[in-house]
Formats: structure tokens, sequence, C-alpha cells
């Protein structure tokens, strides 16, 4: 393993344990304030706004990490601006088809969230627009997430999400004790996603030289061919999440349940993210290798042994 590479791996690793100690530090102090300020309903409520971003490895049709593996192939600086601005118009297009597609569930008053649910219409509504909201984020966050990787950036995704963890908790508990509204509350996770859209652009901008530029309509096929890839090999692990929040809901009716069973997800969510910080690098530097299928088995034969260790500890 080069000295480059080895360097890379150890800041991207000590900069992922930071933000799970950062995090976990942060959940087990403010979580416990927030329940017992807005109690495990209404908490509830805001878990069920996250149900969307859940859905976003869906949404992204496999997008993500077609970006990754092209970038890392890409040969110019053209090449690279035009695979990320055809990503990003393809995304722009989805969006907008699921924006049609709410909107005409609202209108046919089918229940997104079963007959069975305990708030009114207009609570029900603002949820659904608030999720909507932060699908767009995520999904946003997510693609420059992509271009970091592509680029050997990950500790700066490390501290990203370091920041959107920690601010979430800080805005949820301030409008926690500011303000009695749950609309106001349940704007935390979008404000906490808008705050690590800034700064992972912000670091797109400094750190590349990525800028977006016209699509080409005709690369699309190329990507989206790609992409389907991905996306059936995600398909069903990235539902596992959301698909079981939104049965709670639908099948209760009860936000309690949610809030219960996001706040066992955090502590899981916790440990594993500390073991993606070792692992999230390397399709990265992977993506970049294809030539070199002996030292990529290599490098993922020993990481991975790594990974089984911290698992065994843990």
């Amino acid at each position: 393993m080069s000295d480059k590479l080895l360097t890379y791996l150890k800041k991207s690793f000590y900069t992922g344990a930071l933000k799970t100690l950062v995090v976990t530090i942060s959940t087990m102090y403010f979580l416990p304030l927030i329940i017992k300020k807005i109690g495990i309903e209404t908490y509830g409520l805001i878990s069920m706004t996250m149900i969307f971003s859940g859905m976003t490895n869906i949404v992204d049709l496999g997008i993500t990490k077609t970006i990754t593996l092209k970038l890392g192939q890409a040969q110019s600086k053209i090449e690279s601006n035009t695979i990320v601005s055809n990503a990003l118009s393809i995304s722009i297009l989805t969006i907008t088809v699921i924006s049609f597609l709410i909107v005409g569930l609202r209108f046919t008053n089918f229940s997104i969230f079963g007959i069975e649910t305990k708030f009114d219409q207009s609570l029900t509504n603002y949820i659904i627009t608030i999720g909507y909201f932060i699908l767009v984020i995520t999904l946003f966050n997510n693609l420059c997430i992509a271009v970091l990787e592509a680029k050997l950036l990950v500790h700066h995704i490390n501290i990203g999400f370091m920041i959107s963890s920690l601010s979430l908790n800080m805005i949820t508990y301030f409008f926690a004790i500011s303000f009695e509204s749950v609309y106001i509350l349940l704007l935390s996770p979008i404000l906490s996603g808008l705050l690590i859209s800034i700064y992972l652009f912000t670091i797109i901008s400094k750190k590349t030289d990525i800028r977006i530029i016209k699509p080409k309509i005709k690369e699309m096929r190329n990507i989206l061919t790609t992409s389907f890839t991905f996306l059936n090999i995600n398909v069903a692990t990235s539902l596992v999440i959301p698909l079981n929040k939104y049965l709670l809901v639908y099948f209760t009716g009860n936000s309690s349940a949610i809030g219960i069973f996001d706040i066992a997800l955090k502590i899981s969510t916790i440990a594993n993210s500390f073991l993606h910080s070792i692992a999230q690098p390397l399709f990265g530097v992977f993506s970049g290798m294809n030539e070199e299928k002996q030292k990529v088995y290599k490098i993922a034969s020993r990481v991975s042994l790594l990974l089984l260790l911290f698992y065994c500890v843990g």
C-alpha cells in the first residue's frame, strides 16, 4: 500500500472516528433532553419526516455510486464536469416526477400514512411537505458526497456528517425549548440538512475543479445503464429501514412507535458509522484502479479483516 494511499485512509479513519465520538456524545446528551421536553410522540413526528430521506438510495437510481465510479475513470476536466452535470440533471428530473406523484396522491385523497393516523390532515400534509424537502436536500448532499469520494476527500464528508448530526440535535433542542409549535420543530431536519449542503458545496468549489456545465442528453443513457446496476444491488437493503418505519406508522397510526424505533436505530447507526468510516474511502480509491485488480483485492482483504476485528471488539 503506497504512502499516499495509507495517509489518505488514516485521515479518513481518524475523522470518521472523531465523527462517531462527537455524534455519540451529542446524541447521548441532547436526545434525552429533547424527548423529555417534547415527548416521544412529538419526537416520532420528526422521525416521520425522515422516512423520505431514507428513500434517497432508491430515488437516486444508483446515480451517486455511478458518479464516484466514472469520475475515478474520467480522463479530463470536461469529462468530469459532464458526468456530474448529467447526473444532476437526471436527479432533478426524478425529483420533479416525485413531486407530481405526491400532488397526484393528495388530489385523490390517498391516505399516505394509513387510515389509523391520529393527527389532523393539515399536520399530515405538512409532514409530507417537510419530508419532500428533506429528500431533495439529502439527494443533493449525496451527489456532493459522491464527488468528494471520487476526489479522495472523504475526511471532509466525515466532518460534514459530524456538523449535520450536531446541528440537528442542537437546533431541535433549541426549537423545543423556545417554541410551542410542532410546525417550527419539524423544520429542524431541513435546517440541519442545509448546513451540510453549504459545507459540502463549499468544499467541492474550493478543493476540486468540478463545475456545472450544460448536460449532454445522449450521454445520460450511459450513466443510467451503470446506475441501474448499482440500484439493483442496493434496492433490497436500502428499503429495509424506511419501509419498517413506514409500516410502523401505517399499521399503528401512532408516532410514538416510530419514535421508539428511531431511538434504537440511532444506537445501531452510531456503531455502524464507525465501521463505515473505514470502508467508505475505498470505493473512491478502487474506482481509479481498474487495471490493478490484484492490488484492489489485497487492500480489500486487509480492510475486511480490520473491520471484522473491530466488529468482534464492538
